[in-house]
């Protein structure tokens, strides 16, 4: 999901590439509790992959994101 949402988005700078998305509208795009999305970013986040922000997310690591969806089975 997030990989669609930075589809042609350049790096803006050393924090990665801002997606404008609260973790509520990522949870009704997914079809999951924010609870679910909260939990799931900030392993994310501790692993160096996005960085949270009030209403925006960074993608610090779009490649290694690609890997982790396509290692877990889920089809792009």
């Amino acid at each position: 999901m997030l990989g669609a949402l930075t589809a042609g988005r350049p790096c803006d700078d050393e924090r990665g590439i801002a997606v404008a998305q609260t973790q509520d509208a990522l949870a009704t795009l997914l079809g999951v509790s924010r609870h679910a999305v909260n939990r799931e970013l900030k392993q994310l986040a501790n692993q160096g992959l996005v960085g949270l922000g009030y209403g925006e997310i960074w993608v610090r690591d779009l490649e290694r994101l690609r890997q982790l969806w396509h290692e877990h089975g889920a089809q792009p």
